[in-house]
């Protein structure tokens, strides 16, 4: 509980600068309620008028294996009013919409999740300054893939969101000053070298909202913070590398991937790789680029707790339904060093 009071004062002071006379509506499932409710008593004891929103996950589920596709995943007009009458918005998901959940299908989970982007829209519209809490994805299935009870998982999120804040935008925005458009990286792991150029947009998540996220659309951030995306030329793509791990239904370990000008020429993987065929099987062959790098900058975040991507020196691919973790490559940027042996320069 003093973590939940901590953690609260965090959010709503540090993360979505909550002032006396704002409005802070907070959704939560099952899991996260015992959090949900000190964020409501933190945001009252601000002044801040509050709402609680509670989705039941038996219902959810029941709701997806039973109901017709268009009974479900929608937003009515009265979320919609809320959206736009919400100055902060605190989110703690529950287990059945995690990505890689086996309590509901992906199909089941795209249907009832539809509303995804016009929630998006309508909250960049109303300008909210928004928080999610990944703790919030960890169910019992999920977290006996990584041999750990779902509290274990948990708990090391939570105290993993109580890192210093302004600290890891300093690490975020040093780094960000060398990921410019144009500039050629590298990934060196244990299969070989990658070689690609960075195009598109910066994601930084530092657990932070402020005017400028709001104003670029970015106004929700994750919790716990510490990483920054950028956006590559898929097309740029050359070279070989080995992943140390990703989640698809199990844990595939050892992912080897070889591309030629963007075109993914073989794979295969030491664990699992029945597992590995079934992915990229579901990836459309002109869809199997990598289209964004990730570097991970949160120093209390540990591997094998459901969030690998944030830990610090962590580097990370994306494809479609894929991203993959490197633990100790060397990524380096216009012959920068950016991340040695799985640690940040």
């Amino acid at each position: 509980m003093n973590n939940f009071d901590v953690l609260a004062k965090k959010i709503l002071h540090e993360s979505l600068h909550v002032q006396k006379g704002e409005t802070v509506t907070v959704e939560t499932w099952n899991t996260g309620l015992e959090l949900a409710k000190r964020v409501i008593l933190e945001a009252r004891k601000i002044g801040a008028t509050t709402l609680l929103l509670f989705e039941d996950e038996d219902v959810f589920v029941e709701s997806a294996k039973t109901l017709p596709k268009e009974h479900i995943g929608m937003m009515g007009g009265h979320e919609f009013s809320l959206l736009s009458q919400t100055d902060a918005y605190v989110f703690i998901p529950g287990p059945p919409i995690a990505a890689y959940t086996k309590v509901i299908t992906q199909e089941e989970r795209s249907a009832t999740t539809a509303y995804n982007q016009s929630w998006y829209e309508a909250a960049e519209k109303a300008r909210l300054r928004g928080a999610r809490l990944a703790f919030g994805y960890i169910g019992s299935d999920i977290a006996k893939l990584f041999g750990k009870t779902q509290k274990e998982i948990m708990d090391h999120q939570l105290k993993a969101s109580l890192v210093d804040y302004g600290k890891i935008r300093e690490h975020c925005n040093r780094i960000a000053g060398n990921l410019a458009d144009g500039e050629d990286a590298s990934i060196e792991s244990k299969a070989g070298m990658l070689n690609f150029t960075l195009q598109g947009d910066l994601t930084v998540e530092d657990g932070v909202v402020d005017e400028t996220d709001i104003k670029e659309g970015k106004n929700m951030v994750y919790i716990p913070p510490g990483r920054i995306r950028k956006q590559i030329d898929p097309k740029s793509v050359n070279g070989r590398v080995e992943f140390s791990a990703e989640i698809y239904s199990g844990i595939v370990e050892g992912i080897r991937l070889e591309f030629k000008e963007g075109v993914l020429q073989s794979y295969s993987a030491k664990r699992d790789a029945k597992l590995l065929d079934a992915l990229i099987e579901k990836i459309t062959a002109e869809k199997r680029q990598v289209s964004f790098m990730e570097v991970g900058i949160n120093p209390l975040m540990r591997y094998g707790y459901a969030q690998d991507r944030f830990v610090s020196g962590a580097v990370t691919l994306g494809l479609p339904r894929l991203a993959g973790v490197f633990r100790e490559c060397t990524l380096s940027v216009n012959d920068k060093y950016i991340v040695t042996e799985g640690k940040i320069r």
